[in-house]
């Protein structure tokens, strides 16, 4: 990862040498990218970029800038929000803001759909505040480059006109591809390798006593005063033997409401796999293939015995990504990580959860085998650079012994069940179930007479 605190940026970094049908890299900036004319998405982003008053959020950058951020600012410096370059994404805009001294921000916007009603409105800034808690807490005590968030105001009613953040602008592009066929081989593909590896181990070494979102409190960008009546979440962890206490955990949300994680990692991948059984099996219910999807459930439901490491089930959990994908990482041209962006809904998980959170490093099951095989070597180079950054932590004294490995989890056959079953949704059970089966039991038992037993038990076991 490139070596730098500061996510705020000058816009001059010089353009690719490249012309953009051979670079690697996305263009900055997609603007309606894939919304096409008159559709539902291209309008409802159109509506934001002709009511936003982008104008009173530029003063309010300016504001912020001069309180907040650089009191001894030059009194004549401007500022403008550029709306003619843009990303989207599902519930938002990045717009940029440029001051006249050279510097840029990031203004995201929201959707104002998001807070149609009170419920969804307070779910949604608890949301926000947690994002915001969690970027603060990744910046404060690991070496992840994430953008500095500056200010925010979640009310639909604000002066702008929809909820804004704004936040450290990183001068970065995404990749075209995945890691394992974006970045080209050799050198390059090795050191990405190597930065992944070093994300992974950041996040497993912030460890919190509590399964959930991060929460900071209202004040999320003031966090590190206190918080006060947050529950028993647990404080968190940075490694260094000292408990702190100003961040706490809050249960994460599912569907508009919060999801009953549980205390522990067997109580998290229970309940979970129950919900998702329930779906599999709502899902497909009607269907010939039934006695199919009533094994697959009871499969993906059993074999958390075999994923599940026993001694690490109640914690200290590590914080997830939960989109740590080259769409979400951001590069310079010589391919160092300049940004980790998309912490929205980012939470503890279990470790054996954080082993398998990357789709970079577990190939889809069905891929072709050119990708699954691209994907695995990746896979190989990161878990190398893993295994080299576990040895030196402990020559020199750190705290692995406190910790699960993840190198030795990720190489063995629970890690590779794990990956699977990671996988598995409404659609694909069967197929991730059978190949999970044929793991566990080899040829040993087959799968007809998996079904034989699990087939015919009916739905009622699964609830």
């Amino acid at each position: 990862m490139a070596d730098t605190n500061a996510t705020t940026t000058t816009n001059t970094t010089p353009a690719p040498s490249t012309s953009p049908s051979t670079s690697p890299f996305l263009e900055k900036w997609t603007t309606f990218g894939p919304h096409k004319e008159g559709s539902a998405g291209r309008q409802r982003i159109q509506v934001l970029l002709d009511i936003a008053d982008l104008e009173t959020l530029s003063q309010e950058a300016l504001a912020v800038r001069r309180q907040c951020v650089d009191p001894s600012l030059d009194p004549s410096i401007a500022c403008s929000v550029d709306k003619t370059n843009f990303s989207s994404g599902y519930s938002h805009v990045v717009l940029q803001v440029k001051f006249s001294d050279g510097m840029s921000w990031a203004a995201r916007l929201l959707h104002r759909e998001a807070f149609a009603d009170e419920q969804s409105m307070e779910e949604e800034k608890t949301s926000l505040l947690s994002e915001m808690a969690t970027m603060k807490v990744v910046r404060e005590r690991t070496n992840v480059p994430v953008p500095e968030v500056f200010a925010f105001d979640m009310s639909p009613g604000n002066p702008v006109g929809y909820p804004w953040v704004l936040m450290g602008w990183v001068e970065g592009k995404a990749l075209r591809q995945n890691l394992a066929r974006g970045v080209p081989a050799g050198e390059k593909r090795d050191k990405v390798a190597s930065q992944i590896a070093d994300v992974l181990n950041e996040l497993h070494s912030l460890r919190f006593e509590g399964l959930g979102r991060v929460w900071g409190g209202h004040d999320a960008l003031g966090v590190g005063v206190a918080t006060h009546g947050l529950g028993d979440g647990g404080g968190v962890d940075d490694g260094s033997g000292e408990q702190g206490q100003q961040y706490t955990v809050i249960p994460p949300a599912e569907g508009g409401k919060k999801a009953e994680v549980g205390r522990t990692s067997w109580e998290h991948f229970y309940r979970s796999r129950q919900r998702q059984n329930r779906r599999i099996l709502k899902g497909n219910r009607g269907k010939g293939n039934a006695a199919d999807w009533r094994t697959a459930a009871w499969i993906l439901k059993t074999s958390i015995s075999h994923i599940i490491v026993e001694d690490w089930h109640k914690g200290p959990f590590p914080l997830m990504h939960p989109t740590f994908h080259h769409g979400n990482i951001l590069f310079n041209d010589e391919f160092d990580i300049v940004g980790v962006i998309g912490w929205s809904g980012a939470h503890t998980v279990p470790v054996e959860r954080l082993a398998t959170s990357t789709t970079e490093l577990v190939a889809p099951v069905g891929v072709p085998e050119a990708s699954a095989k691209a994907t695995a070597e990746f896979r190989q180079l990161v878990m190398k650079a893993l295994v080299k950054k576990e040895e030196e932590e402990e020559e020199e004294g750190g705290n692995l012994g406190k910790k699960f490995r993840l190198s030795f989890y990720m190489a063995g056959k629970r890690g590779e069940l794990a990956a699977r079953y990671s996988q598995a949704n409404a659609r694909n059970a069967v197929f991730v179930a059978r190949s999970m089966a044929k793991l566990v039991f080899e040829e040993k038992i087959t799968w007809e007479q998996l079904r034989g037993v699990y087939g015919h038990l009916g739905d009622f076991y699964l609830r």
